[in-house]
């Protein structure tokens, strides 16, 4: 009988050890998030943008004069090969290897 009881008492503590995995799973998870929101406040993000728009005050649009982002072409012409020529030779010579693997392992 003692071993009956050792048993269920070891199915209860593998019980609690997994609620508690879970938990601090969860808590892992969703805790940052949690507290970030309990340092703000619990305030609705909607209703903190409208009053942060309506307290702050309004300044002229940005003017931005910066030059175009460079392309791939600009920064090492080399890399681009649009090419696939090489692609299907390389591609037929990988997939007369694999069929021939297969062959050989089957």
């Amino acid at each position: 009988m003692a071993v009956g009881g050792r048993r269920a008492a070891m199915a209860a503590c593998g019980r609690w050890c997994l609620v508690i995995l879970a938990v601090a799973s969860a808590l892992g998870v969703s805790g940052p998030a949690l507290y970030w929101r309990y340092k703000k406040g619990f305030s609705s993000s909607a209703a903190t943008a409208a009053a942060a728009a309506v307290s702050s005050p309004t300044c002229p649009p940005c003017t931005c004069d910066c030059p175009p982002p460079l392309s791939l072409q600009s920064i090492a012409p080399g890399l681009m090969n649009f090419s696939i020529s090489g692609l299907s030779s390389s591609f037929a010579l990988a997939l007369t290897q694999v069929q021939y693997y297969v062959v050989l392992s089957s």
